[in-house]
């Protein structure tokens, strides 16, 4: 008798290889299309000054950097701008708080501004390190008196190097969860970046976070679970009323700039 030797296909094999194909195409192309979305360089219209100077953040890479000194209690902010702004844009911001009395540091990524290169995650953390650390060195600033305030993406960074270091405090504004978590309503996807909710609870300084309760890019809701990602006992969320993505400061105004300067010197 002849047996029957037709192959059993066991179904398990084909949900697998499509699992498999669908991580690989998120690790390599979903990355790609999030650096497409994130990285947004505006064309350079502003001019360098006695303001700006440069670090070196690895050999052979020098980033710009904007330095200004406030007439206060030696309290400095270092600011990063969102995705599709440069120093130039961010100015008012700065001035402002250089109005307020804080030394203020600022830092074109790569491939922005006045800093050659191409913006990558790695490359951006390392970059917003090398400044922390000089500001630290050759301008004297404690860490005791520094405040991280990031903006949209800049936030991916502030949140990064608070973790990475000890800052006094974090200011977290308009920003997402995770680069994917932001345009997918999924809660786990592989090759994610800038996962902000994970690096949360890796960062020990008082949080305060800013949110436009109209915010059509990343709704409020992204800062309501990165509250509690941080923990509610050291994190505060300040919704603005009628506030956009970009548009935040204005739309509050003076309660904006109180709300701030209250956090910040507490």
């Amino acid at each position: 008798m002849q047996r029957d030797r037709t192959k059993v296909i066991n179904p398990f094999n084909g949900v697998l290889a499509l699992v498999v194909g669908c991580v690989i195409f998120f690790v390599i192309f979903g990355r790609q299309a999030a650096e497409r979305m994130f990285f947004q360089p505006p064309s350079t219209i502003y001019e360098l000054d006695e303001s700006f100077l440069t670090v070196e953040s690895e050999v052979g890479v020098k980033v710009n950097v904007f330095w200004a000194e406030g007439s206060g209690d030696g309290w400095t902010v270092f600011y990063f701008y969102g995705s599709d702004e440069d120093i130039g844009l961010a100015m008012p911001r700065l001035r402002s708080y250089q109005l307020k009395g804080f030394n203020v540091v600022c830092f074109d990524y790569r491939g922005y501004g006045h800093t050659a290169g191409k913006p990558s995650e790695p490359v951006l953390y390392s970059d917003a390190e090398a400044v922390y650390d000089y500001i630290i060195e050759a301008k004297g600033v404690p860490e005791s008196k520094i405040t991280l305030h990031g903006r949209s993406l800049g936030a991916a960074l502030a949140i990064e190097l608070a973790k990475r270091r000890s800052p006094a405090r974090l200011i977290v504004e308009s920003t997402f969860r995770s680069a994917y978590r932001a345009v997918l309503p999924l809660n786990w996807v592989p090759g994610d970046s800038f996962e902000n909710e994970k690096k949360a609870e890796k960062t020990n300084c008082p949080v305060l976070l800013i949110h436009g309760d109209e915010d059509a890019m990343f709704d409020v809701g992204n800062s309501l679970v990165l509250q509690e990602a941080f923990g509610e006992d050291r994190a505060m969320l300040y919704r603005v009323a009628g506030a956009g993505h970009r548009n935040v400061a204005e739309q509050s105004g003076v309660a904006y700039w109180r709300t701030v300067e209250q956090f910040i010197r507490g």
